[in-house]
């Protein structure tokens, strides 16, 4: 019996918070059918409850909504409702399936407690991480964190047997910020199952002269769109027939945006909000190259997928996007610098995007598309996983 706890996962409220967890999910249980996965929600009191997106799985999905109230007055009763419910349900869950494997997927706040509840039932407890706190560079980095926090996940650190790691440079972070060494096994995001559908055959690239450069993220600030912005239309001072669209865009910041740069459609610059999978689908097949300018990633699964299309890549070299990329199916900005100004940045993004409007033709986009469908497919992912996992025995 196999037990997934997910500190992120989709709901009713936030459809896309964790869904590369879903994916693996998704993946994993066409291969293991005595599989659960448990997570929790928060939600303010007074405000809509989240409850268990509505989508067919082949996996057990129990998702706990856990109520809040606002106010720093109640940040000490929040973190006991929290712990409270955290603690007793998956309790519940173990004496029921008597797993003898737990995995923790995005620790956040659940981690501990899988970690305590191990020396009472005895499972293997494994490790597989998506946030980008461990980074070289961000903000919100480990070492920021409050006491607690930082004890916590050291103290499931100590706990965990074996590491499923979406990128190895993630993994090595890790080890060197909570001070011990762990067995990893590489476990890489995996496509949506709706991508893989798409059967294409890429066309020899177009000219330089008619490229649509596609940029797909939730504009957070480290995503640096405006900046992407800022050096296409440097870009289009040298080579005017070329367009840029954006997707994926809260709608108050595409409205700002907007507001912003007045003259976007004149310089053929699009920025869309959140779409369908199918609909993100037709995005990767007209588009020229992916671009990415992040000052902090692990393995974003937009570079599979655009992959997955035939879509070379351009994009920092941050986090684990060096292991995803290499000369035949993308170009990595070396030399970025998250702590750079912004002039120095935009200089660097726009040198890239002139690079491939060189080197377009070069790319074969049929090699591209299939060395991704292998390695990142549902099927390959799972096998993948379940190799680990009996390694680990």
């Amino acid at each position: 019996m196999l037990l997934w706890v997910a500190g992120w996962f989709p709901n009713s409220e936030n459809p896309y918070n964790g869904i590369f967890i879903h994916r693996h999910a998704q993946a994993v249980s066409h291969q293991i059918k005595d599989f659960t996965l448990l997570t929790f929600a928060t939600y303010f009191v007074g405000e809509t409850k989240p409850v268990k997106s509505d989508w067919s799985s082949n996996y057990h999905c129990l998702l706990v909504s856990v109520p809040q109230f606002k106010g720093r007055i109640f940040k000490v009763l929040n973190f006991l409702i929290y712990y409270f419910a955290a603690f007793g349900k998956l309790l519940q869950l173990l004496i029921k399936l008597q797993p003898d494997k737990v995995h923790i997927h995005a620790a956040d706040k659940i981690g501990i407690v899988a970690a305590f509840w191990k020396p009472f039932f005895n499972y293997k407890l494994w490790l597989t991480e998506h946030w980008a706190i461990f980074n070289d560079w961000v903000p919100d980095r480990f070492e920021k964190r409050n006491l607690w926090f930082q004890r916590s996940y050291k103290y499931l650190w100590s706990k965990t047997d074996a590491c499923a790691s979406i990128n190895l440079n993630l993994h090595h972070s890790m080890e060197q910020t909570l001070g011990k060494s762990k067995k990893c096994f590489l476990f890489p995001n995996a496509l949506d199952p709706v991508f893989e559908t798409f059967k294409v055959a890429p066309v020899k690239q177009q000219s330089f002269q008619a490229l649509n450069f596609l940029h797909v993220s939730n504009f957070e600030p480290r995503k640096n769109t405006h900046l992407i912005i800022e050096a296409f239309i440097e870009l289009k001072k040298q080579i005017p027939n070329v367009q840029l669209t954006l997707v994926g865009a809260p709608e108050e910041n595409r409205k700002k945006t907007i507001k912003e740069q007045s003259n976007l459609t004149d310089l053929d610059i699009h920025i869309l909000g959140a779409v369908t999978a199918s609909e993100l689908a037709e995005f990767y097949l007209k588009a020229s190259v992916l671009l990415i300018a992040s000052d902090s990633e692990n393995a974003p699964c937009v570079i599979s997928e655009a992959l997955a299309f035939g879509v070379p890549v351009i994009a920092s070299n941050v986090g684990g996007i060096s292991e995803m990329l290499h000369a035949e199916n993308g170009i990595l900005m070396q030399d970025w610098n998250p702590q750079e100004n912004n002039s120095a940045k935009t200089l660097k993004i726009t040198t890239a995007m002139l690079d491939f409007c060189k080197k377009c033709e070069n790319f074969d986009r049929l090699l591209i598309q299939q060395n991704a469908r292998l390695h990142y497919s549902s099927e390959s992912i799972a096998r993948q996983l379940i190799h680990h996992y009996s390694c680990a025995e």
